[in-house]
Formats: C-alpha cells, structure tokens, sequence
C-alpha cells in the first residue's frame, strides 16, 4: 500500500444501495463475504490509499459523479455515462485518460462504503476496487486495480495505470 495523502473537499448527497454483478465476463472474483475483488494473477496490480477530511457522503457523492471527474482530474479529457440516473451494477461509463479510451461497466455498487467497476481498454481488462471507511476526521479511500490482457503481458516492465490520481483508471 501506498502512504496516506490529505486533501479537502466539499459537495453534496450519495445515492441508494444496490447490489452485486459479475466482475468481468465469464469470471467471478469474488471475496468469501461476497464481494468482488481484484484479478490477483493479474500481471499488473496497484494499491493506494488516501485519507480525505471531509465527510463520507461527500466523497462518495464526487468518486461516483464520473461525468464531473474532468473537473476535479486534470488527466481525464471527457466521460460519457450511459443512461441517467445513479452509479448501479450494469452502468457503463466512456472515459479517455492519457491517450486511453476506457469503457467501464458498474459491477458492484454498496452505497458509501464500495465501488468496483472494470472492463476493457485497448485489450487490458481492468478491475478496479474502490473501498471508502469512514474515521474520526473524514474517509479513508483504499483503491486497488488490476490489469490483464496481451498488451500488458508484452510491455510488463513499462505496463502501470496511467496516473498516480487514484481515480483515474479502469
């Protein structure tokens, strides 16, 4: 794991709990208590945590609002949600980051405290956990993601999610 970072951020309202998918087509990863995990024979794994001072329902209300992200992250250009509504299992959200275009797919969503999505870019298949506990003075945010896929197999010593922001990828 990473060190912790502190940051400040203000917003609004979270949405409602809903429930678990598959983590990627044809592939269950899940944890013994259900959830769904990282691929951890990926060939690729990062892990960061951050700790924010603010409240749980503020993060979690900025880290689901993708279509905002270009405003708060310089190193994504545009996302496009499909559909309106809330972050659910089965939403797909479009996304370029550092010459990647992304589609992720929504696979588990537990109101306030989980989010995983995952999907392909560019023949990496990303899974990427995010988990947010709430302390005494604001939220610590612990990411984890996976990359697999030939383009990473081929370039492994130079293969890394495309930026250190702990949002910006898969």
């Amino acid at each position: 794991m990473v060190g912790s970072v502190e940051v400040q951020l203000h917003a609004g309202d979270a949405g409602p709990l809903l429930q678990l998918e598959d983590a990627r087509a044809g592939h269950d990863l899940h944890h013994p208590r259900g959830d769904i995990q990282i691929d951890e024979t990926a060939p690729v794994i990062t892990r960061k945590d951050i700790r924010i001072h603010a409240p749980p329902h503020t993060i979690w209300k900025i880290q689901t609002d993708v279509e905002q992200w270009p405003l708060w992250q310089p190193k994504v250009d545009v996302v496009e949600k499909e559909g309106p509504g809330r972050l659910r299992p089965g939403a797909v959200f479009r996304w370029t980051t550092e010459g990647l275009d992304i589609t992720s797919t929504v696979k588990q969503v537990e109101r306030g405290k989980r989010l995983v999505w995952g999907g392909p870019a560019q023949g990496i298949n990303a899974i990427h956990v995010w988990t947010f506990t709430p302390t005494r003075d604001g939220v610590l945010v612990h990411t984890e993601e996976s990359w697999a896929g030939a383009p990473v197999v081929a370039n492994r010593p130079r293969c890394r999610p495309p930026s250190p922001n702990p949002s910006t990828t898969g």
